[in-house]
């Protein structure tokens, strides 16, 4: 037997092809699926409805006017993974007139300049917004606050959005990896935004939100700067694309394996400095052992896969000093 939906046939009986013509069906229709959406949740939230207001808004907020964590933070990021579904949908048509300006013919260079387009822009917002968030803190540049007064159970509005969104925005792009073209390393990819994406969930339940804020700029602020390098090569602006890729190396190299590596010291030996075992979740304590080595894992795991993307990095740097000029190699094709 089969049901229509629009231009989606959807055969029952069998639930592996049921799910991929559903997924193929949001994955065509991302814009009017993530509105609809949207609009019946912030609806909710303007006739007052509890259930849509959690949604929509950051729960759990004290008399003092801090934000404290709990399961409803869970309907924030639903809804924020599916705005961000939207918003970058939304932002394809706003990046267009600007493909088009540059002389953007070809269907798979455009598609990828308003993919990079809109990458460019999420991550310039989102370290801007973590940098001023960690500029006023006390863990700015000062690895021993990771730890000094935890449990960190109290945070600002802005904090807390910014986390939750942070979540929203990786497992967001989970989806997405499974709506475009396969890359050329399309496994290491799924691996590291899975990673993450638990990271930054476990990280956020166990209150180790500051050490969490530090590696989220550290990745933001090489990607922004790589997302401008490609969308400066697929409007063939390659001398500035090959400048923007030496400061993209640098930038990398900085933060990737040398910033990396200090927050990685700082779990394994500050963490015991300045805190004892202690592992009491009703207290809001997560520190034992166990805790403390699965971070190490997928710390350690991550920066494999950034040194497997170093090579890569290598690589181009080669490209470049023979003239050929720098371009994504993990790309099947750069058009």
């Amino acid at each position: 037997m089969n049901v229509k939906l629009g231009r989606t046939t959807v055969r029952k009986g069998n639930y592996g092809d049921t799910y991929k013509e559903w997924f193929n069906f949001v994955a065509e229709h991302q814009m009017e699926v993530t509105f609809l959406l949207i609009s019946t949740l912030l609806l909710g939230d303007l006739l007052h409805l509890p259930w849509a207001s959690k949604f929509v808004r950051p729960s759990y907020r004290d008399d003092q006017g801090f934000y404290h964590k709990g399961k409803s933070d869970l309907c924030f990021v639903f809804f924020w993974t599916v705005g961000f579904t939207f918003l970058r949908a939304g932002m394809s048509w706003i990046l267009k007139p600007i493909s088009k300006h540059f002389g953007l013919e070809s269907p798979s260079r455009t598609a990828r300049f308003l993919e990079q387009g809109w990458l460019l822009i999420y991550y310039t917002t989102s370290l801007a917004v973590g940098l001023y968030i960690s500029y006023h803190s006390k863990y700015w540049f000062d690895t021993r606050h990771f730890w000094i007064g935890y449990p960190h159970l109290h945070m600002s509005k802005l904090t807390k959005c910014y986390y939750l969104a942070q979540t929203s925005f990786w497992l967001h792009q989970i989806f997405v990896l499974h709506t475009e073209k396969k890359r050329k390393d399309y496994h290491q990819m799924v691996t590291h935004h899975v990673v993450t994406s638990m990271m930054l969930l476990v990280s956020y339940y166990t209150h180790f939100t500051s050490i969490g804020i530090m590696v989220l700029c550290m990745m933001d602020s090489a990607d922004c700067v790589l997302s401008l390098g490609k969308c400066l090569r697929y409007i063939r602006y390659q001398k500035a694309c090959d400048t923007v890729f030496g400061l993209f190396a640098i930038t990398w190299g900085y933060t990737r394996h040398v910033l990396y590596f200090q927050f990685m010291w700082s779990i394994w030996h500050e963490a015991d400095q300045y805190l004892s075992v202690d592992c009491r979740p009703l207290e809001g304590k997560f520190l034992c052992r166990e805790i403390q080595y699965a971070f190490l894992l997928a710390f350690a795991l991550l920066q494999i896969l950034m040194m497997y993307w170093f090579s890569h990095i290598l690589r181009i740097i080669y490209l470049v000093l023979r003239g050929t000029g720098a371009a994504d190699t993990r790309s099947d094709s750069e058009g």
